[in-house]
């Protein structure tokens, strides 16, 4: 009797490990597809900071660029202003 009602327990708890076993693998596989759909973001991410960081670059050397025809152009400017008092 004792060794049935032993049998009995054993089987419920293997049951009922089993049954949580599942559930378990169950929630690792949704990590684990949470998980790689993270890592695709971060890759897609990586990639676009890189072409901003491109793009900032060339907006960069472009302003840098204007700022020096900027100032080319006031020299030119102060330079005519000053022959135009020269001859006046």
């Amino acid at each position: 009797m004792k060794k049935n009602l032993i049998i009995g327990l054993l089987t419920i708890v293997s049951f009922s490990s089993m049954t949580y076993a599942y559930f378990q693998k169950e929630i690792a596989d949704e990590q684990e597809a949470l998980a790689i759909e993270n890592a695709e973001k971060a890759r897609e991410a990586e990639i676009q900071a890189v072409q901003s960081q491109k793009e900032a670059e060339m907006q960069r050397r472009i302003s840098i660029t204007e700022a020096h025809r900027a100032m080319q152009q006031a020299e030119m400017e102060m330079k005519a202003a000053t022959e135009a008092k020269k001859n006046n």
